[in-house]
């Protein structure tokens, strides 16, 4: 198995350094856009799911109570509702969030979940990001008093009021999650040679 993914990288990067030649590019750019062969070591990772204390959220956790308990029956759910479309789950590569799916592989095969691979550094082709930050423009001015269960449920009550209820967060919504405003942000980067790290 290892040698024909090998074999096909091989010939990936020599129809990419042909591409590059026809393009002009020369010296060390001749390689740009190649893959670099898969080892035995890198390919067979061996990874302990372990929940490890700290701060911030915990892969295992992610995995266990977002992913196996909202994300995947949404997406199932989407999928069904819509049996003519090609529905993906998208994720930006924080490392956790690999680190999930990792664990999900199993419910992933048995669900037959697709996704839309998400290049790095790239939140302008990931519209989610856009309405995140809409949000947070909300939060600015909002005061928590305390560190109490109630003043924690008050923030939660909020921030679940406005990104369910407010009429503006819900335009703002409509048009960044539709699929238009992502081909149009797509086709920009294109124009800008491929460069995704910037705002459209």
């Amino acid at each position: 198995m290892l040698a024909e993914i090998n074999a096909n990288i091989q010939q990936d990067n020599k129809e990419a350094v042909e591409r590059n030649r026809a393009d002009g590019r020369k010296g060390a750019a001749l390689t740009k856009g190649t893959k670099r062969p898969k080892t035995a070591k890198n390919f067979f990772k061996e990874e302990e799911f372990v929940y490890k204390a700290g701060k911030g959220m915990s892969g295992l956790w992610y995995a266990e109570s977002i992913l196996k308990d909202y994300v995947f029956p949404y997406y199932c759910s989407v999928r069904d509702h819509n049996p003519t479309a090609y529905v993906y789950l998208v994720q930006d590569n924080v490392y956790l969030h690999g680190l999930g799916l990792r664990y999900c592989a199993p419910e992933i095969e048995q669900y037959s979940i697709k996704f839309a691979p998400q290049p790095p550094n790239s939140p302008d082709l990931h519209p989610i990001e856009r309405c995140f930050g809409r949000l947070e423009a909300f939060l600015d001015g909002f005061d928590v008093p305390s560190g109490s269960k109630s003043s924690k449920q008050m923030a939660k009550d909020y921030i679940k009021d406005i990104w369910q209820h407010n009429e503006n967060m819900r335009r703002y919504m409509a048009e960044k999650l539709h699929p238009q405003y992502f081909i149009e942000v797509a086709d920009k980067c294109l124009e800008a040679g491929g460069n995704n790290n910037f705002t459209a």
